[in-house]
């Protein structure tokens, strides 16, 4: 898909959200604010597609995929690998949810996140072999807490039965 697409999407998907949180606007309707979350906190547009994006119930937080290499300020993504981000609408912060526990940037491709109702939970899955010790070269899911800083390797591929590294989802809330 076009990366135009894809925000274009990402927008609708927003502003179909925005008019619960009520507001004002002309003509008696609430107001509709358009959101762009593929930025950097400083408000510089990504420089890659971005997709699967998830939701936490209130509209708070969105967990995403991207190539973007320019979302974190300050510390470019130098890897041609897709990453799982989180962005927190309120305040603009963007944080990489797919790392390596030293926080750098992992060794393999990150996707399809699954964020928690409250946005501080976030389940991915990933190709990368470094971001928890004892991660296999097949694709795992992982659970990153932003409140604890930690991530936690959910499967492992080889043991659940998984082979020839396939992709799969996990929808946990």
């Amino acid at each position: 898909m076009r990366p135009n697409l894809i925000r274009t999407l990402t927008l609708a998907a927003l502003a179909a959200v925005v008019p619960a949180c009520g507001g004002g606007g002309g003509g008696g309707g609430a107001a509709i604010a358009v959101l762009l979350a593929s930025e950097s906190a400083t408000g510089i547009d990504g420089n890659g597609h971005s997709d699967q994006q998830v939701m936490s119930a209130d509209g708070r937080y969105i967990a995403f995929r991207s190539a973007a290499t320019n979302l974190i300020d300050g510390a470019p993504d130098t890897l041609a690998n897709t990453d799982v981000f989180r962005k927190d609408m309120n305040t603009g912060a963007v944080l990489r949810i797919s790392r390596t526990a030293a926080g750098g940037e992992p060794n393999g491709a990150s996707g399809y996140p699954s964020i928690s109702a409250d946005g501080n939970f976030i389940a991915y899955s990933s190709a990368a072999t470094d971001i928890v010790a004892g991660a296999t070269a097949n694709t795992n899911v992982y659970l990153y807490s932003v409140s604890a800083n930690t991530t936690i390797l959910i499967s492992d591929a080889t043991t659940a039965g998984v082979q020839n590294g396939a992709t799969f989802r996990y929808q946990a809330w």
